[in-house]
């Protein structure tokens, strides 16, 4: 599977999921990075935690499930390292600025 020989090959893998839950093992365990953005769903949650959880990167599940709409936590897993940003805001993305 790619995502198991990627690394010795030097391919990067990029996935995107709504429900990281359903990612097969191979893929979330060989992840070196993960930009994660709101999540409310347990499994979502549990998935991520596991996946973050003592990585010294500062990981707070109750900071994913408040994320404002267009914010991410970014996270490093061999450094630890993490970053916050957002991709948009006051856009036609937040329903909540046109609202009456």
């Amino acid at each position: 599977m790619l995502a198991q020989a990627g690394r010795e090959l030097h391919i990067e893998l990029i996935a995107d999921t709504q429900r990281p839950e359903m990612l097969n093992g191979s893929i979330t365990v060989s992840a070196t990075e993960l930009i994660v953005f709101l999540q409310k769903h347990p499994a979502a949650l549990r998935v991520t935690e596991n996946l973050l959880r003592d990585g010294g990167n500062g990981y707070d599940p109750a900071a994913i499930r408040s994320l404002p709409l267009g914010s991410y936590l970014a996270f490093n897993r061999l450094t630890g390292g993490s970053v916050a940003g957002k991709l948009w805001r006051g856009s036609c993305f937040d329903h909540r600025i046109h609202a009456a």
